[in-house]
């Protein structure tokens, strides 16, 4: 497995990824008050496993992301980052744009809100979800 890691985000690709093939992406939201290392990256590793191209980023205000105040949870911002996600896997070689998905997980919920204006993804699915 391949992981690309910049300041926010982490892109996980799996062992055999050739760009020249078309794979289906999942963007990966974390929990409030989480980061791109804990739950999201970990479900990024596994899906990358099965052969998704997976990608998880810090919040704004959160983690490795800009911003004042630290550790704040705004929902405009929440769902804008979920769409700058998908915005990623649409231009990176080897995704299929017709299979892109969303995990969000706790706070990741929004997931749900960005899939609500995300006419690219084609499913969603949330693990404890709330908000």
């Amino acid at each position: 497995m391949r992981i690309i890691i910049c300041e926010i985000l982490m892109l996980f690709l799996f062992c055999c990824y050739d760009p020249a093939k078309k794979y289906p992406a999942v963007t990966i939201a974390h929990p409030n008050g989480g980061v791109k290392e804990q739950v999201a990256g970990l479900f990024a590793q596994k899906l990358a496993e099965l052969g998704y191209i997976t990608v998880a980023a810090d919040a704004a205000y959160q983690g490795e992301s800009d911003g004042e105040p630290r550790h704040t949870d705004i929902p405009f911002f929440r769902t804008e980052d979920i769409h700058g996600m998908v915005d990623l896997l649409t231009i990176y070689p080897g995704v299929d744009v017709n299979r892109i998905g969303m995990l969000g997980i706790c706070g990741g919920g929004y997931s749900l809100n960005a899939a609500k204006s995300e006419k690219r993804v084609k499913a969603v699915a949330t693990l404890s979800m709330f908000n």
